[in-house]
């Protein structure tokens, strides 16, 4: 027996002086971060393409029109977290059902897929920190967010995320994804459209509803199936909203418009897993030739 309550002390030892040890790492990691509230409005990332003759082909400062929660219908901001964060009204920030989820599944996946990000730690990546995937990144982010949560409500960190999240196609914010794909004001999106809108935004390049319809269509209707489940659209609105085509404005674009989109893709994925700061202005030189 005691030999049994020593090999138990020495486990809970070890636990706490774990436990202890990453605390000291997480506050010395963190100490310097700060949260400053005029990054989730306002942007200062300035990226300036040129094509082979390094002549200037666009400067894509980010510029998004703000849209107010209040004037948006209900099934815009459901749509979002039907699909990203369904339990965002009732967590502090951080899901810890949802972490605990996603790392059981990526252990038995042995991948590292399965992903735990609420919206409120997606703004504070969008808007203060890089996109690389380090444990660093990830104990500011929990700090910035916490501290996100303390100082706004739901309603208004909900609305700058709309107003900030990239859907492709160089549109930044709600009001320029739905001009960009749908030549509307958001608040006149319908249900499977604001649910294509919240279907791009997990990989736009991936599921741009212009360059791979098929998959976006698959996954705007996954969207709506998990509104369905979540109790957002009724049975009958899910069978009529899965039955219609994407609808999208068949706006055509100049080569060099084409070409700078996929660049602003390329850059994205190239950026993906880096430590640039999204506030950080960029030059990207190009093989565009305008011959």
């Amino acid at each position: 027996m005691r030999k049994i309550l020593k090999i138990l002390a020495c486990f809970l030892a070890a636990i706490i002086t774990a436990a202890l040890s990453f605390t000291i790492y997480a506050v010395n990691v963190t100490a310097s971060t700060r949260f400053d509230s005029t990054k989730l409005i306002t942007f200062k990332e300035n990226t300036v393409f040129y094509d082979n003759q390094n002549k200037k082909m666009a400067d894509t400062t980010k510029h998004t029109v703000t849209v107010k929660l209040s004037d948006l219908p209900s099934h815009v901001k459901h749509s979002f977290i039907a699909i990203e964060d369904k339990r965002f009204y009732s967590h502090k920030g951080i899901d810890y059902r949802r972490i605990f989820s996603a790392a059981k599944k990526n252990v038995f996946s042995r991948s590292l897929k399965e992903g735990a990000s609420t919206i409120s730690q997606q703004l504070i990546k969008n808007t203060h920190l890089s996109n690389e995937k380090t444990i660093k990144r990830k104990l500011k982010e929990i700090k910035l967010t916490l501290e996100l949560e303390k100082k706004y409500s739901k309603d208004e960190i909900l609305e700058m995320y709309l107003n900030t999240i990239y859907f492709g196609d160089g549109a930044y914010g709600i009001q320029s994804a739905a001009s960009n794909y749908f030549s509307k004001d958001a608040r006149d999106l319908t249900i499977e459209q604001s649910a294509l809108l919240a279907a791009i935004i997990k990989a736009p390049s991936t599921y741009s509803p212009f360059d791979n319809p098929e998959k976006a269509l698959k996954r705007r209707n996954l969207v709506l199936r998990c509104m369905k489940e979540q109790g957002y659209i009724s049975p009958k609105e899910y069978e009529a909203c899965t039955l219609l085509p994407l609808s999208l404005n068949k706006q055509t674009k100049t080569a060099d418009k084409r070409y700078l989109i996929c660049a602003q893709n390329q850059l994205g994925s190239i950026l993906e897993n880096t430590d640039h700061n999204i506030n950080e202005s960029l030059k990207v030189y190009t093989y565009f030739d305008e011959q």
